[in-house]
């Protein structure tokens, strides 16, 4: 059986911790081992990387107000 490779490129979750605190977190593949990782295909991944964030950033942002406001 051929084994599958993937990689969580970036997420986005929403968490809540033993005391009952939300907590949005954005966790992204480190941008300096993407050349290494992913060589021919780089270009693709730091455009995603980078489309990806402009989206999950505000939201972060937005929902982190909005939970210290709670």
């Amino acid at each position: 059986m051929k084994k599958k490779k993937e990689a969580n490129l970036i997420s986005w979750k929403i968490v809540i911790d033993e005391t009952n605190n939300l907590i949005t977190e954005i966790k992204q593949f480190p941008e300096d081992k993407v050349e290494e990782i992913f060589k021919e295909d780089s270009s693709i991944i730091r455009a995603i990387l980078r489309n990806a964030r402009a989206v999950l950033e505000p939201l972060h942002n937005e929902l982190q107000k909005y939970l210290r406001r709670l």
